[in-house]
């Protein structure tokens, strides 16, 4: 999201104060303005697990897209303007739950240390100290993870069976907001910084520089706990599992082709795929599961069953 527009107007007054504002009926450009460029600081800030969390918070409408309202009623170009910043505004004046949350995610940054963002916070200082403290923080992460194996659902499936057959994406979502907020007074890490330090401490056996999606937990987790050798985002992972496994298949003609890339990319962002999910994008703008039925005919259920264990083993 861009920032040449909102501007920031209220720079003195806290982003609760404005909410509070927005709620009792206020619809001052001025405000507005403020808490829209708020709000697209904090988006670009969030990981994986808050920006879910004030998704479902919103309706599953994403953050990015209730500050694009604010911004497309803020547009001097458009008239009338009023009835439009009435609108803009509805997403976060009537859903308390939503102000809450976002007002808790930020204070819960605001908590880090300082205010660098995370990838300087880590690579700040001598290359000694920042060795240091990539080891110090990768430590306490599997301290965390041994301590709590017994817990903690998701650390018990992955001692018990080094696969990720079974877990849910709620279950990985939890985990990550245990580690990012740890109850027990632990120092704070996120799946990134925790990411970043692996890489600082293994390059050769660490890809890319942080998660891409929520379920790239399972991946670093599963690395932690040295059930693999290699570090790597679960999008690529399926990428490569999917090429062998397609190399060792019957031709599918481009149609088939189609429908299991998108399953492959939604193993890989889900963990799993099971037929509830073809009423999701972009499987029902194609047909949802009737079609994916048509189009696979008996052998739909098996290619399911056999695509998530091949990419979630």
């Amino acid at each position: 999201m861009e920032e040449t527009q909102p501007l920031e107007r209220k720079r003195n007054v806290s982003l609760d104060k404005l909410f509070e504002l927005v709620t009792f009926g206020n619809r001052d450009p001025n405000v507005m303005s403020s808490i829209a460029s708020r709000l697209t600081r904090l988006d670009r800030r969030l990981t994986p697990n808050d920006r879910t969390a004030i998704e479902d918070a919103a309706g599953g409408r994403p953050l990015s897209s209730i500050v694009g309202g604010i911004v497309a009623a803020l547009d001097p170009d458009a008239a009338p303007a009023q009835h439009r910043l009435e609108e803009a505004a509805q997403p976060i004046a009537a859903n308390p739950k939503l102000r809450n949350l976002i007002i808790a995610v930020k204070k819960s940054y605001e908590q880090i240390i300082d205010t660098v963002s995370h990838d300087q916070l880590l690579e700040a200082g001598p290359a000694g100290a920042v060795q240091e403290r990539a080891l110090r923080m990768v430590r306490t992460f599997e301290q965390f993870l041994n301590q709590h194996k017994d817990e903690i659902e998701v650390l018990q499936i992955l001692y018990s069976k080094p696969y990720a057959v079974g877990l849910s994406l709620k279950q990985v979502k939890a985990l990550a907001g245990m580690i990012e907020k740890p109850m027990d007074g632990s120092p704070r890490a996120t799946p990134d910084q925790l990411w970043q330090a692996y890489g600082r401490l293994d390059a050769a056996h660490v890809r890319g520089s942080r998660t891409e999606v929520a379920a790239d937990l399972v991946n670093l987790v599963r690395f932690a706990l040295h059930q693999r050798g290699e570090l790597m985002p679960r999008r690529a992972e399926a990428h490569e599992r999917f090429t062998a496994w397609l190399e060792q298949q019957q031709r599918f003609n481009p149609e088939q082709l189609r429908w299991l890339e998108a399953i492959r990319d939604h193993i890989a962002a889900s963990l799993a795929v099971e037929p509830d999910d073809f009423d999701l994008a972009p499987f029902i703008t194609w047909g949802g599961l009737g079609k994916a039925q048509e189009v696979f005919g008996e052998r739909f259920l098996p290619l399911l069953a056999e695509l998530n264990e091949v990419l979630a083993a």
